[in-house]
């Protein structure tokens, strides 16, 4: 080869070598090597990893997306060594929950979710069939005494505080014949009396037939 030719494929050579290096070198680090990168214009973006079951270890910072979860609770983020905490979706504009008051707190799956609790809420079915004040006596006698659910824990009246008065659905086996006493959840023995606040008389509490009756802080008071 002349030396001509040698000045004409040398650069030749070069620019080749150049390429083939350049395409080796295609990747970037977007971290050290880019300034205020601006992804608006990109058609699609993934920023986050997509994995359906969380991985063990995690740094802080990281962000994952699981699409297995409910719409708008897919965002985990790793929030310290290999804990990764979900990201549950804003609340609804004026639900504000209190834990302890009749709602629990059920943690499953990563996600929170608030139930009620009907032993301390009342549902409006129960309270649409008194079941709370259900007071059902089967002594066989007029000492009347019954279990409600939930259990009663002490009869209200107005010198209570705050004031009130404990009503219930009486329904007992046994008609009376005269004086009678109710006693609730074993709180013990309460005298009965008509609404005048006179002795009850015989039939005023018959047999399987509700009767309502309020305590009014020494006596059920009949409302009939």
């Amino acid at each position: 080869m002349n030396t001509n030719q040698r000045e004409i494929w040398l650069p030749a050579l070069l620019l080749i070598a150049t390429t083939s290096l350049g395409g080796a070198q295609t990747l970037i680090d977007l971290s050290t090597q880019t300034k205020n990168p601006d992804f608006s214009n990109f058609l699609v973006t993934k920023p986050f990893t997509v994995k359906s079951v969380l991985p063990p270890t995690c740094s802080q910072g990281q962000v994952l997306f699981n699409p297995t979860t409910s719409p708008g609770q897919n965002l985990y983020f790793c929030t310290a060594t290999n804990v990764w905490s979900p990201q549950a979706g804003a609340p609804t504009a004026g639900a504000s929950f209190l834990l302890g008051f009749g709602l629990v707190s059920v943690f499953f799956q990563g996600l929170t979710y608030v139930s009620v609790d009907t032993g301390t809420l009342l549902s409006r079915a129960s309270a649409q069939a008194s079941i709370s004040s259900f007071c059902q006596s089967n002594t066989g006698t007029t000492a009347y005494a019954c279990s409600l659910s939930p259990i009663l824990q002490g009869y209200v009246g107005p010198a209570s505080n705050p004031p009130g008065s404990t009503c219930l659905v009486l329904y007992v086996d046994t008609t009376n014949t005269g004086a009678a006493t109710i006693d609730a959840d074993t709180l013990g023995p309460v005298p009965i009396v008509e609404r005048s606040g006179s002795p009850l008389i015989a039939g005023d509490i018959p047999a399987k037939q509700p009767v309502f009756a309020c305590f009014n802080g020494a006596a059920f008071v009949l409302q009939h």
